[in-house]
């Protein structure tokens, strides 16, 4: 369901037994489309796309948009395939992941519970996220007849998935109860490291620590 309630967010909740309901915010959307306009902005990622031509950043901004997406559906999905929302400890309770819960009405039990939900939910994820982008990771560039190499694309991958982490961060700075963003991009490195065959662990190794060393 795309929510028409005016707020940043996405949630799951269980309607009735075995009948779940993922909602997505329009303003998330608007928000996942404005930040990916920096995203592109950064000449340092996508080096071979023509950034005076508006055709190809608009089909960047679209990927861009679509890898975040994939990762926030797949997470409410994740909640639901785990069986999160049939937790004793969360009977009538509403998984929220961009929002700030009120804190005051989340006890300390629910909190722990809630962290490793989130923790778990957030790993199963990526790891289909990272199938997909294994599978597309070239055709970004072939669109525009360009070839990258494998190490660059990765590279790329991290940056991208690592700002709407950071932005997960800022936005709910005073909430402890998700992954940071460094530990989600630990969990991207770890899933695409086994998701690939071996003669391409070592260029994603390469790349990650290429890539954390310049961040951090």
């Amino acid at each position: 369901e795309i929510n028409d309630i005016v707020t940043i967010n996405a949630s799951v909740e269980k309607i009735q037994t075995n009948h779940f309901l993922i909602k997505i915010y329009p303003n998330l959307i608007k928000e996942l489309i404005y930040h990916s306009r920096f995203v592109v902005s950064n000449s340092k990622i996508f080096t071979k796309i023509d950034r005076s031509n508006d055709n190809e950043l608009l089909v960047l901004i679209d990927y861009i948009v679509f890898l975040w997406l994939d990762f926030i559906l797949l997470h409410e999905l994740q909640h639901i395939i785990l069986g999160h929302l049939n937790h004793d400890m969360l009977q009538n309770f509403k998984l929220i992941e961009v929002d700030e819960y009120d804190m005051f009405d989340v006890s300390e039990k629910q909190k722990k519970i809630i962290n490793a939900m989130e923790v778990e939910a957030d790993y199963n994820a990526i790891k289909m996220c990272i199938k997909f982008f294994d599978t597309t990771k070239e055709k970004i560039y072939t669109h525009f007849n360009k070839q990258e190499n494998e190490e660059i694309l990765y590279h790329d991958y991290f940056h991208v998935m690592h700002y709407l982490y950071e932005w997960f961060d800022k936005y709910n700075k005073n909430n402890l109860l998700y992954p940071s963003s460094k530990e989600r991009i630990y969990m991207i490195n770890e899933a695409l490291i086994s998701n690939l065959d071996f003669k391409f662990q070592l260029t994603c190794m390469r790349s990650f620590t290429k890539y954390m060393e310049n961040y951090y």
